[in-house]
């Protein structure tokens, strides 16, 4: 048996004696996991809209004016990011369902940011 061969024998013996089977739910853990990303992600957005308002002594009327600000950056992956997590979340029917997987890649594309002229 080459070194390849035993590395492998010697971590699944170690594995075998260490490793302990999952007691709760993988699919449990994913949404809890999604949501908590969620409420991260939207508070990573206020964060950074509420310093660029300080800094700019100015609050715009909407989320979508921060786009052409310094919050560019976060603004758009945080939209994009949102996306992702929506077509990885299932609905709870099957038009739920549906309605998350068209919105996640729409999300996605109204993040990739316009090409306007100066």
């Amino acid at each position: 048996m080459g070194l390849i061969g035993r590395v492998h024998v010697g971590i699944m013996r170690f594995a075998e004696r260490t490793v302990v089977a999952r007691r709760r739910g993988d699919v449990g853990d994913t949404y809890r996991n999604l949501r908590i990303g969620m409420v991260i992600l939207i508070l990573m957005l206020a964060f950074a809209v509420i310093v660029e308002s300080a800094r700019s002594k100015d609050i715009l009327p909407s989320i979508r004016d921060y786009h052409d600000t310094s919050v560019r950056a976060v603004f758009i992956a945080t939209v994009c990011a949102m996306g992702v997590m929506l077509m990885a979340y299932k609905g709870r029917s099957e038009i739920e369902d549906v309605l998350l997987n068209h919105v996640g890649p729409s999300r996605v594309l109204r993040g990739v940011p316009a090409h306007r002229n100066p």
